[in-house]
């Protein structure tokens, strides 16, 4: 049966229905099942039951659906279920106030607790605000945090002023590689109580300790009296630069106690060959011998510049 809406043609059948143009209606109610075959445009919303799915793909393989007590997207087909974005990826609460996780391109990825970032992904690494626990024990109370690090060419210091009393209780320098511009001589170091100009303490009184090194089979422990210098290389097994040494010095200084009026205790071992072709391996305890903060310290050898080497700065993070 064939008629007219107004202009509209309108064919009727016992299958269905052909209207010819646009078709202007207040309310559809439909049984069976709709089949688009075009583009559908929406100028409200679209509304579903629960458990109603929204299926997508020639196998429904892309399902969204709300079964009453969760939402759900679930890709049900081959291959991965990929989210893209121009600029950021944002994971949010419901009222869209507070972020969870922010995924931005060519930058970070942030996890947050209570819209607070917690750890974000960087160019080097991770940053992470607050404690690690591992299996209960708090890694970020008391642990290892990376301050700096300097490589060194011809330089007659190596200073390091990133001491902070409100994060760290104590600090540990390696030593990789440090060699000598000088042959023969001793790796000293002082430290500052100065909190403006890092003026390095060298009073005769300032320095006093213990060492023990080991060379060809051989202990030695030396005493420091008061010195001006934290003597942290054996003068008796001075660096040296001839072949075949060359002399690679090697090691850690352990700084304990900066920042307290108190005396500041220097444990350092270090690994090296002596001017002499002897396999040397010194360990001293070295006090600054006075009751005052330490803010600083100055590493250099006894005559002459440090040819080279990377000296590296870490600090333990207030427990």
């Amino acid at each position: 049966m064939a008629g007219y809406i107004g202009n509209k043609a309108v064919n009727l059948s016992t299958s269905g229905a052909d209207i010819s143009g646009t078709a202007n209606l207040d309310a559809v109610d439909i049984d069976g099942a709709v089949d688009f075959a075009s583009t559908t445009a929406h100028a409200g919303n679209a509304t579903f039951a629960d458990n109603a799915k929204i299926l997508m793909g020639a196998g429904s393989d892309l399902q969204l659906y709300h079964n009453g007590s969760a939402s759900y997207i679930t890709d049900q087909g081959t291959g991965n279920l990929v989210l893209g974005a121009a600029d950021s990826i944002i994971f949010q609460n419901a009222a869209h106030n507070e972020n969870m996780l922010v995924a931005s391109q060519n930058g970070a990825v942030s996890l947050y607790h209570d819209n607070a970032i917690k750890l974000a992904t960087t160019a080097t690494g991770i940053d992470v605000t607050g404690a690690i626990t591992v299996g209960g024990a708090a890694l970020g109370s008391g642990g290892m945090e990376f301050i700096t690090s300097t490589d060194i060419s011809n330089a007659s210091t190596a200073s390091f002023t990133g001491f902070d009393a409100s994060k760290y209780d104590s600090y540990l320098f390696t030593f990789h590689a440090i060699e000598s511009a000088n042959d023969g001589v001793v790796f000293y170091a002082k430290t500052s109580s100065d909190t403006s100009s890092h003026s390095y303490d060298g009073g005769s009184g300032n320095y006093v300790g213990e060492q023990v090194f080991q060379s060809d089979n051989s202990n030695t422990t030396s005493y420091l009296s008061y010195s001006t210098f934290a003597a942290l290389t054996s003068a008796t097994k001075p660096l040296g630069t001839d072949s075949p040494e060359p002399s690679t010095l090697n090691g850690t200084v352990e700084i304990f106690s900066p920042h307290l009026s108190k005396y500041t205790l220097l444990e350092n071992n270090f690994a090296y060959i002596s001017q002499n072709d002897q396999h040397t391996r010194s360990a001293s305890s070295i006090w600054r011998a006075e009751n005052a903060q330490v803010n600083a310290i100055q590493f250099y050898m006894s005559v002459g510049n440090i040819a080279s080497g990377t000296i590296t700065m870490y600090g333990r993070v207030n427990s």
